[in-house]
């Protein structure tokens, strides 16, 4: 993790990131500028990184050392599968009905998850 930044608060830094990257992007689309289209790509790694990280570091903390590798493996199967079905779907939706509309659904798609997760994370917090 960041030194600065503990594990507690890695998936809901990400998740926030993830959610401002994602502003960042739809706006880069709506203005058409490169400059936002690269900071929210930045934005956005970082917060994808540090949930990436975040998910990974919890269950290997909770995984029994005799399956940890087959845990982990399997985060990556799941990790990758989550990754690759969207850029799929988001390049048959940009072939329907264009690049930019196709960006501001996965935008939002994004955020949105994002933003239950965090939701889902203060809960939790509260009944902890």
């Amino acid at each position: 993790m960041l030194p600065l930044l503990g594990e507690a608060l890695a998936l809901p830094v990400g998740c926030a990131l993830l959610i401002a990257g994602m502003g960042l992007l739809a706006l880069s689309l709506g203005l058409s500028s490169l400059a936002l289209l690269v900071l929210g790509g930045v934005v956005a790694g970082l917060g994808q990184g540090l949930s990436f990280r975040a998910g990974l570091a919890s269950l290997n903390a909770r995984a029994p050392a005799a399956q940890r590798a087959a845990v982990a493996s399997s985060f990556f199967v799941v990790a990758y599968v989550a990754i690759s079905v969207p850029v799929i779907g988001e390049g048959a939706l940009a072939q329907a009905s264009g690049l930019k509309p196709a960006g501001f659904a996965f935008t939002a798609v994004v955020a949105v998850l994002s933003g239950i997760v965090l939701a889902l994370l203060a809960r939790g917090s509260r009944t902890a």
